[in-house]
């Protein structure tokens, strides 16, 4: 086991110290409508800023910024974050920021896993929470038309015949129909569900809970009726990887999916805890991917959060 929870993570403010004294050779952000996808762009000291524009927002051309990097013509995870990887001029000693706020998981994890192959040991992510979501708990995120449940490229294990101990470890959020695609695909393996507490906000756990238990006739039971089911901080990834680093440690299992649906830098946990302690292990994360994803979801900015990511904690 693992103890993540010794990485760096900092609250700070748009006036902060933070912005003045911190400075980057790369700054990568994903665009979306939400304001706080773009608060931080222009605080961030940097040599070099990209917006990546990811092809599940639907956005039009006149939508995004000039210079974006906005490729057309595949959802690849693997391939658009390579392609962008190849073009950004960045090696190994390069310091790089990633605003999270914006990233669909899958793009977010694969550019994790491709700069631990490429030779990066640490990255800074910042992170803005919402003020709120635009309609609470019935908040759409994505269509929910579901193209395949697939692993996340570079999340791929090496998966043992026998299932008669599978378990599948999801990070619940707001979308329970993804949930339940998931639970489903997975029908013989023990679920276990991470719930964020405490939430980004303190009405936003009470909202989790009502849209997962609409997922309750997948999953086995009711959210807060599972004894397996554990809270976790939504705003803390380093507490999600050394919770994941725990469950494996404590359970026996044949095979263990993982599937993070749940926020940001929980997103970030689930890659973190994989890229250390995973490869080559019966262990997979799995994503259903959607045909699209919303522009907008949130209103205002909450917290501001900064965290250094640890890709190689276990060399």
């Amino acid at each position: 086991m693992i103890d993540y929870t010794i990485c760096y993570r900092e609250l700070v403010s748009p006036g902060d110290s933070y912005f003045i004294s911190r400075s980057f050779d790369f700054l990568w952000a994903a665009w979306t409508k939400d304001e706080r996808a773009h608060a931080l762009y222009d605080r961030i000291q940097a040599r070099n800023k990209q917006w990546i524009i990811l092809p599940e927002y639907g956005f039009a051309e006149r939508e995004i910024p000039l210079g974006s990097f906005a490729p057309t013509d595949t959802r690849d995870e693997a391939e658009l974050i390579t392609r962008f990887l190849d073009a950004s001029g960045f090696n190994e000693s390069s310091s790089i920021c990633i605003d999270i706020t914006g990233f669909l998981a899958p793009y977010l994890l694969f550019l994790l896993r491709a700069l631990a192959v490429r030779g990066i040991s640490n990255v800074e992510l910042l992170y803005a929470e919402p003020g709120r979501y635009l309609e609470s708990e019935e908040t759409q995120f994505s269509s929910e038309n579901v193209r395949f449940v697939r692993q996340i490229y570079g999340y791929e294990g090496t998966h043992a015949p026998d299932t008669s101990k599978d378990v599948l470890i999801l990070g619940v959020g707001y979308d329970h129909q993804l949930l339940k695609i998931v639970a489903s695909s997975k029908e013989g393996a023990r679920t276990i569900q991470l719930f964020g507490l405490p939430a980004l906000r303190p009405d936003m756990y009470q909202q989790s809970i009502l849209r997962a238990s609409r997922a309750a006739e997948a999953l086995g039971r009711p959210p807060g009726e599972h004894p397996d089911n554990l809270p976790l901080p939504a705003y803390d990834p380093f507490t999600t990887a050394t919770i994941l680093s725990k469950l494996t440690e404590d359970r026996e299992f044949t095979n263990l999916y993982l599937c993070p649906l749940s926020t940001k830098p929980q997103v970030v946990g689930f890659g973190i805890f994989y890229i250390n302690e995973c490869i080559d292990k019966p262990i997979s994360i799995l994503y259903p991917f959607c045909s699209a994803f919303s522009k907008e979801t949130s209103v205002g900015i909450g917290r501001i959060w900064a965290y250094t990511a640890e890709l190689n904690l276990s060399s």
